[in-house]
Order: C-alpha cells, then sequence, then structure tokens
C-alpha cells in the first residue's frame, strides 16, 4: 500500500475500531474501500513517452519544412524569368513564414508536454495539479500567438480559437484531479492543434504555387513554348490529313495526285515532329519531375498534419492513463513520425 492509501486507511480504522469491532460485516466494507484507495493513490504513470515522441514530430516537421523549402528556394534560384522568378520567390516567402509559425508551435507543443510530464510526476494534487495544467493550456495559446479573450473579439481563427479557450479555462480550473484537467483541456487542445494545421494548409498553398510558376515558367517561349505550340500545331494537322486522306481514300474515285500530296503532307509532319522531340522530350521529362515533386511535397505535408492530429489524439490517451494508471504507448504518434522519415527520404532521392 503506497504512503497515502496507509495514511488515509489507518485513520479510517483506528478512529473507528470499535465500531468495526460490533458489526463484523463492516470489516468487509473497509477491506474494500481499503482497495479502492490503494487504486486511487498508486504512482501515476510515466509521462516521458508521451514528450518524447512530442519531440520526434517537432522534429520530423522541421525536417520537412526544410526540405520542401529548399526546393522552393532551388526553384528560385533557377527559373529566373519573370514573372515566374518573382511568383517563385514570393511563393518561397509565404510557405517560410507559415511553417516557421508551425515550427515554432512545435516547440511549444514540447514544452507542454514536459510540464504535463513534471506535473503527473509531482503526483495527483487535485486542484493544485488542475490549476497547473490549466496555465500550461494557457501558455500554449500564449506561445502559439492565441490571445485568450471573450467571443466578443472573435473575427479570424486565431481569435475564435482564443475565445474558446477563454471559455474553458474555468472547466479545467474547476477539475478537482490531474485527471480530471486534462479531460477538461482536450478540447483546447484539439483546437490549438487545428490552428497549427491551418499554418501547414498555408504551406501547401505556397508550395502550389511555387510548382505552378516553375510549370508556367516551362512554357514561356524562351523555355518550350514554342517548341509545344509547334507540337500541338503539329497533331491538329496531322488529325486534319489524316482524315482527309481516309475520306479521299473512301471516295469511289480517289484523286491519285490528291493522296500524294497528303500522304507527302503527312511525311512532313513526322520529320518536323521528330526534329522538336528532344526538346519535347525534355519538357515532359521537367514536367513530370515538378510532378513528383508534388506529389511527394504534399504528402510530406498530409503526414506533418497527421502528425498533429495524432498528438492531440495521444493527449486524450493521458487522461485513460492516468485513470487506470496504467502505461501507454505512442503507436500511431511513432507511427506518423516514421510516415515522415519514410517521406523525406523518397523526397531526397527526387
Amino acid at each position: 500500500m503506497t504512503r497515502c492509501a496507509d495514511s488515509i486507511v489507518a485513520r479510517a480504522f483506528f478512529g473507528g475500531r470499535a465500531l468495526l469491532s460490533a458489526i463484523p460485516k463492516l470489516r468487509i466494507g473497509v477491506a474494500l474501500i481499503s482497495a479502492l484507495l490503494v487504486a486511487a493513490c498508486a504512482t501515476l504513470p510515466d509521462l516521458s513517452g508521451y514528450t518524447a515522441a512530442t519531440v520526434e514530430v517537432r522534429q520530423s516537421v522541421a525536417t520537412a519544412k526544410r526540405a520542401v523549402g529548399d526546393e522552393i528556394d532551388n526553384a528560385a534560384e533557377v527559373v529566373l524569368s519573370e514573372p515566374a522568378h518573382g511568383q517563385i520567390v514570393q511563393a518561397a516567402s509565404d510557405y517560410d513564414a507559415a511553417m516557421a509559425k508551425t515550427v515554432t508551435a512545435m516547440d511549444a507543443m514540447v514544452d507542454y508536454a514536459e510540464s504535463i510530464e513534471s506535473i503527473a510526476a509531482a503526483g495527483n494534487k487535485g486542484k493544485e495539479s488542475a490549476l497547473a495544467v490549466s496555465q500550461q493550456v494557457q501558455d500554449l495559446a500564449g506561445m502559439l500567438g492565441v490571445p485568450l479573450a471573450p467571443a466578443a473579439a472573435a473575427i479570424d481563427a486565431i481569435s475564435q480559437t482564443g475565445a474558446f479557450i477563454y471559455g474553458e479555462i474555468a472547466k479545467i480550473e474547476a477539475a478537482k484531479s490531474l485527471e480530471a484537467a486534462l479531460a477538461a483541456s482536450g478540447p483546447s487542445i484539439v483546437r490549438l492543434q487545428q490552428l497549427v494545421s491551418l499554418q501547414i494548409a498555408d504551406s501547401r498553398r505556397a508550395f502550389e504555387n511555387s510548382l505552378r510558376a516553375q510549370e508556367r515558367a516551362l512554357k514561356r517561349p524562351e523555355a518550350y513554348g514554342a517548341h509545344i505550340t509547334l507540337a500541338e500545331q503539329l497533331d491538329s494537322q496531322e488529325r486534319s490529313t489524316v482524315n482527309a486522306l481516309t475520306g479521299e481514300l473512301a471516295s469511289p474515285a480517289p484523286n491519285a495526285a490528291t493522296v500524294a500530296t497528303l500522304r507527302a503532307n503527312l511525311k512532313t509532319i513526322a520529320t518536323d515532329r521528330t526534329s522538336i522531340a528532344p526538346r519535347i522530350a525534355e519538357y515532359e521529362a521537367k514536367r513530370a519531375e515538378i510532378g513528383a515533386r508534388r506529389k511527394t511535397g504534399n504528402a510530406l505535408l498530409t503526414a506533418s498534419t497527421a502528425a498533429l492530429e495524432a498528438w492531440s489524439t495521444a493527449h486524450a490517451k493521458l487522461v485513460s492513463a492516468i485513470r487506470n494508471r496504467q502505461s501507454f504507448t505512442m503507436a500511431s504518434l511513432n507511427a506518423a513520425v516514421s510516415d515522415i522519415r519514410e517521406l523525406i527520404k523518397k523526397w531526397e532521392a527526387l
């Protein structure tokens, strides 16, 4: 029996031993109460796994930020024609700003996890623990740049989140245990995670803007635009020539001269297509490279969002772990981190 349970049961037993000796049935009740008190006062689970997993998420998201950011920066160095160059430079700036907020948010989430771990390590101190959790939620919101204010001030996603958490703080502080405080803080953690996910969505838009600018640059006349236009013209000429030749050959009395001319035109079209084939192949290869980067880059950003969602879900597991005094695993969170790492490998191989 823990020191907490020993103390409580001892006071209950010695204070009422006369009554217990007179009423034997109550001994069974005290035995049951003793067992319940042992469970209630059991050591809280080790939450270091939550902190470690949060650190892993932070590092993985930061690596993803650098990987995709480097791609946009490299594109700005390669694509020098205007307006594409200016558009890519702007996309790079927008991406860096959005992802910088995300990494800062991840730093705050690490601080939050470490603080919750410390609160749990100190033991369940009832109201004191609840107030400590409330303070950590407020600190997390502050580090994410979320001002806590009444709903009347809510005009955008950040202020709406602040208004929501403002209304939840009283619920957290009203809790009478660490478990209840963490449970009450759950909705606020989800809202903060959703706000960070919006930052990643901003990063995705900037990344896509960069890719589209690169695709437009490929189609400029001084790049592959003239060859693309010629290829389209040749395709159109070939279709009309084939249709004309088919119609002539299907007539009751095909005109030999017309057939010869049409066939000669088809040979000229084929020769012209062959002459531009290398440039068209280069264009298609570069477009395919952009497509591959788009697919993997978006997958990286999607995986980063999934990792954030797994983090807020893992927070809910803390409540169950503390309630049942059981250890818990970060399987889903660790899996999300592994997904990011695998995608980074694919990105580096492009």
